[in-house]
Parts: C-alpha cells; structure tokens; sequence
C-alpha cells in the first residue's frame, strides 16, 4: 500500500511539474527574445550578476528546507500535529531571522558593488536595480516555511501549480511593461510583485489543505540540539555548494567583462530549462524516498537507489550530449549567429550539466537519511578549489576555463567522497557496486556522444531538424543505456515502473475520450 501510494504522489508530482514546465519555458525564452529586442545586452548582463550575487547571499536557504523536510517526515508518517506545528513555529521564526540577515549583508554590500561591475550604465542605475533584486530575495522568504510543509506532504504538485500561476502572471507582466515602457526598472519591480503572489498563494493552499496545523496549539518538545547541529552543518554546506555553482557570473563579470555575462546567460537560461525538468522529478521523488527510508530496510532503499542512478545518469548523458551539440542550431536561430560562444564554452556547460546529474542520487538518499553533519565541511572544500582552479584556468582559458573549473572542483570533492558516507553508513556493502555501476554508465555515455556527434554531421540545420535531432539523441541514448543495462535488476525496476505509469496514462486518456 505504501509502495503503491508513493508511486501514485510522485506520479502526479512530476505530471504536474511537467506540464507547468512547458508553459513556463514557452514564456521564458519568448521574454528572452523581447528582452534583447527592445533593452540592451548590457542590463542582459546585469540582470544575471545580480541574480547570482543575491543567490550567494541567500546561501540557497542556509540548507533549513532540507532539513525541516528531514524532521517533518516521521511526525508526518505518524500524525504528530502537535510536533509539525512546533517544527513549523520554529522554522518560520529561523525563516524571518534569513530574510533579514540577507537584507542587512545585502545593504552592507552595496559600496563594494563598483569593483565587479564594469558596465556603462551609471552607478546610480546600478544600484536602483540591485535594491530591488534584494527586495524581492528577501520577501521570498516569507512563506517559505509552509513551502516546505506542502513539499514534505508528498504534495509537490500544489507549489508546482503555485509556480505557474504566480509565474504565468508575472512573464507576461514583463513582457506588457517591457514592450509598452522599454524600463528595466519597471521590469525588475515586478520580480517583487512575483515574490508577494508566490507568497499569498502558498499561505492560502495551507491554510485550506492543513488547517490543523497552523494558527496557536500545543508546543511540543522539540530535539533542538539535532536540529541545531543539522541546521548548522546543511548551513556550511550550502555556503560551499551557492559558491561552487552560482559564483561563475561573478568570476567572468570580474575577470571578462559584465556584458559577456549576458553573452552567456543565455546559454546558462537554456540550461536551467533542461535542469528544471530534472528538478521536477528530484522534488517529487525526494519526499517519498524519505518516507521509504522511515521504514529502515536498507535492502528495499538500496534497490531503488541503483534504479534511480540508471535514470538519472542517463538523464545526464541524453541532456549533457543534446545541449553541447544542438546549442549551435538553437543560438542562431533564437538570438542571431552573433550570440554564438566558442566551441570550448559550449563543452564546459555541457560538462556542467553532466557532471552536476550524473550522481543525483547519491545526494537525495544522504539527505533523506538526516546524514548532514558527515559532509558540512565538504562543499567548503570545493568552493575554495574552484575559486582557485577559476583564477588560474580563467587566465588561461577565458569563460571556458571558468567553468571547466565549477566541473572539476565538483569531481575532485563529492563526486567521490559523498558515495563512501552513504554507503558506508547506510546503504551498506554496495559501495563497489555503486563506482562499478558509475563507470559503466560513464562509457555508455561516451558510446552515446560519438553516435550521436556522427549522426549529427549528417544531419541539417533549421528548427525542425533540430527537434529531431532531440528525439534522435534521445533514442540513441535510450538505445545504448539499455543494450549495457537490460540484464541489471535496476533496468528491470525501472522497466516496471514505466510499464505501471504508460497503463495509468492509458486509462487517464480513455477517461478523458468518454467525457
């Protein structure tokens, strides 16, 4: 029952991302496309500093969400409100306390915003815009506590449909205010605007689908000194991890120049795209493998750990493969030839992608299992390597060399150290298994890419062979993965698992025909 429960949340999960997805990307690259007609690449390159820098500020939530998903699972499983309400009182005091300290350092930084910006918009300009990236940072915060609450409800799909809508609203509001008033100002104003929607409707669906557990009750005794040391150890972690990957605009910025950030933005947007419909499953998965991981057989949780780490790597190869190659089809036919980025740029992206999914699971089941402490000092680590490698392969490389760095710090630091922690304390005796298991799927990977590089030299260039050349990618890729995996029990698992939702969707389209 629990197992067949699972499947349906995560099904409905990742059906609902997917489809706000589609839209979202729709909007996105059609905003794109108006915000580089009628603004300059210069407020392009401006708006993907700031992004970035209000990222590293936020510190991606100090790593609390996760852990209050961590604490919420058990009372969840068994009932406890008294014990949510006391998690969510407490979470929501921590989440107030983040929105004002990101605010305060975020002011603090303003005098020093001079010495990484070189841009020929006025300073005064500069700083108008990066106030209100600040604002609407920090207002995210506000509900974000009954976020987290939806999340570890195993219902992803709620905040998924708050995204669109929220999200939905205030694309198009870009674009009216773009098109009529050509003001970044304005434009970016509505980021706040987005921030206080998201909110309302997020407050709104829990108080309708969990009225219990808000408002005054029952305080229970809560086990501070875990969450505090959790809280502290996730916090150092994602200090490492907001500086490992959200730092590279303010590296190129600093060392290339502001506007080649806005060359580049548009890269990195398309890959957020593809990430994002990685993320959707991530998120939907994430609270139904804590709710398996609640039951304590490491066996069971073992077995969907392998069968997940086919998919995901596969995942990466199909996304990593299709974005070096196709990107000098979608570039030119989007934005104009003259937003090409060399060759070797192209690579470290796609490496990124590759290397940032290829061991998805690794991290999903650690954090699950409330295995914080182990790693809080492991994405520091990688920070500092990367800063280094940046300013070194930077100088001799350029933009790639930024990047390459990001990929290798990530190799060098929890690619392979995050796997013996798992295995070593929870998932036990698979730990060869598991880089036997990597190394494989990193050959069908390179398989993959000479394939599909050759059929590409065949194939033209216009938006329609592009498309297909997806679908090519994507069933050279499948073809590959199975031809080294269809004896494996994972492949098998997971073969199930499709056959089981192709038999939903079957009957969800013959319910919709007779209606």
């Amino acid at each position: 029952m629990a197992d067949n429960s699972r499947s349906k949340y995560v099904g409905i999960n990742v059906a609902a991302g997917f489809a706000s997805q589609v839209l979202l990307l729709l909007l996105s690259f059609l905003g794109r496309t108006v915000f580089l007609r009628y603004l300059s690449i210069d407020y392009l390159g401006v708006n993907g500093l700031y992004s970035q820098i209000l990222t590293v500020l936020s510190l991606a939530e100090l790593g609390i969400g996760n852990v209050m998903a961590y604490n919420l699972y058990k009372p969840i499983a068994d009932g406890d409100k008294d014990k949510i309400r006391a998690l969510l009182g407490s979470y929501k005091r921590l989440y107030l306390i983040i929105a004002a300290v990101i605010t305060g350092i975020g002011l603090a930084l303003v005098p020093f915003l001079k010495y990484i910006i070189q841009s020929e918009l006025s300073q005064r300009e500069l700083i108008i815009y990066y106030l209100i990236f600040l604002i609407s940072t920090s207002a995210s915060y506000l509900a974000a506590h009954k976020s987290a609450c939806i999340k570890a409800h195993q219902e992803v799909y709620v905040t998924k449909k708050i995204d669109i809508i929220s999200s939905l609203a205030i694309h198009a509001l870009q674009i009216v205010l773009i098109v009529a008033f050509r003001n970044y100002t304005l434009y970016l104003s509505s980021r706040v605007l987005n921030a206080l929607l998201s909110n309302f409707l997020v407050s709104r669906a829990v108080k309708k689908r969990y009225p219990s557990l808000i408002g005054k009750g029952k305080k229970a005794s809560l086990p501070d000194g875990m969450i505090n040391e959790n809280v502290k150890a996730t916090f150092l972690y994602k200090i490492g991890i907001t500086i490992l990957t959200k730092t590279d605009n303010i590296l190129i910025s600093a060392m290339i120049g502001t506007v080649w950030v806005g060359y580049y933005s548009n890269y990195y947007m398309v890959v957020l795209a593809v990430q994002a419909y990685v993320n959707i499953i991530i998120s939907s998965l994430i609270p139904s493998i804590g709710n398996l991981n609640t039951e304590g057989n490491a066996e069971k949780s073992r077995g969907i750990f392998f069968a997940l780490l086919l998919f995901f790597h596969w995942c990466a190869a199909y996304g990593g493969i299709s974005l070096y190659l196709l990107f000098g089809d979608l570039i030119p036919l989007w934005l104009g030839p003259e937003y090409l980025l060399r060759p070797l740029v192209v690579l470290a992206i796609a490496l990124n992608f590759y290397v940032t999914n290829m061991a998805s699971p690794v991290w999903m089941f650690r954090e699950t299992l409330g295995m914080f402490t182990r790693v809080k000092y492991l994405m520091l680590e990688a920070a500092v390597l990367n800063i280094v490698l940046s300013l070194v392969l930077g100088k001799l490389f350029g933009m790639a060399g930024i990047l390459f760095a990001t990929a290798l710090s990530r190799i060098f630091t929890h690619i392979w150290y995050e796997p013996r922690i798992l295995f070593g304390e929870k998932l036990k005796g698979g730990l060869w298994r598991y880089w036997r298991t990597q190394f494989k799927y990193m050959v069908l990977t390179a398989v993959s890419f000479a394939l599909c590089y050759l059929i590409s030299l065949y194939l033209p260039h216009s938006f329609f062979a592009m498309v297909g050349k997806g679908f090519v990618f994507m069933a050279v890729t499948l073809a590959v993965f199975a031809a080294g995996s269809y004896r494996s029990e994972e492949f098998l698992r997971l073969s199930e698992y499709a056959k089981y939702m192709l038999a939903k969707l079957r009957r969800s389209c013959k319910l919709v025909l007779k209606l």
